[in-house]
């Protein structure tokens, strides 16, 4: 499909991630092809572009991509250089909304870049910052979206001001109570039919969050 050139006023997004890879098993990397495919749905009016690695495809049609990675299933090694040439070469007007929390040398880097090339920025913190991480030097965007009051309540007590600071909380709906389902899942799982079950949305194996999560069954609620 061929995406018509820009009208006046038109909203413009980049969002930068990891390359778009589908074979990769990616929370924040789903979330953007998520968001990608919904805004080509649901808010043509938004001119929206991706990035990915050679030979990837965007997500949906009215979606623009670019190239910032090695081919389909060859990992995203190396990714950083290109998508920060992406970056430098972003035309005037565009809205670069960042889906990482950086590190220091990385938060420095775009912040430069933000004084060579203003314009406005978002960045959403799609995990938990470390807990030594100075969240006032890596706030980096005009907006800082996080997506649990726990982290946005670190993010102000660093120091960032509160009008940069929003949560939008995950759109997953919670299934009403059926007992007939919690035994069908079980089952399915070879568990028994009380087990404790725990649902992670979010990449389980980094950052030591198995190591970390434990289940109070007095009150039935996880505590990190």
């Amino acid at each position: 499909m061929k995406i018509p050139p820009l009208t006046r006023g038109q909203p413009r997004v980049l969002w930068v991630s990891r390359p778009l890879d589908s074979q990769r098993p990616d929370g924040t990397v789903q979330l953007v092809r998520t968001l990608a495919s919904a805004a080509s749905r649901h808010a043509p009016e938004i001119r929206a572009r991706v990035l990915v690695p050679w030979g990837g495809a965007p997500p949906a049609q009215r979606v623009e991509a670019r190239v910032t990675g090695l081919p389909v299933g060859a990992g995203d090694r190396g990714w950083q250089g290109l998508t920060l040439a992406r970056l430098m070469s972003l035309p005037k007007g565009w809205i670069r909304h960042y889906f990482f929390t950086p590190t220091p040398a990385t938060a420095a880097l775009i912040r430069r870049l933000h004084r060579w090339r203003p314009g406005p920025s978002v960045q959403t913190l799609t995990s938990a910052p470390p807990a030594a991480a100075d969240l006032r030097r890596l706030c980096v965007a005009d907006r800082v979206v996080c997506l649990s009051s726990h982290t946005r309540e670190r993010v102000l007590a660093a120091g960032v001001e509160a009008h940069r600071v929003l949560q939008i909380p995950p759109a997953v709906a919670p299934l009403p109570a059926d007992p007939g389902r919690r035994l069908r899942v079980r089952r399915s799982l070879g568990l028994a039919p009380d087990a404790q079950l725990l649902v992670y949305l979010g990449d389980w194996d980094r950052g030591g969050a198995a190591l970390q999560v434990t289940f109070d069954n007095q009150t039935g609620s996880t505590v990190t």
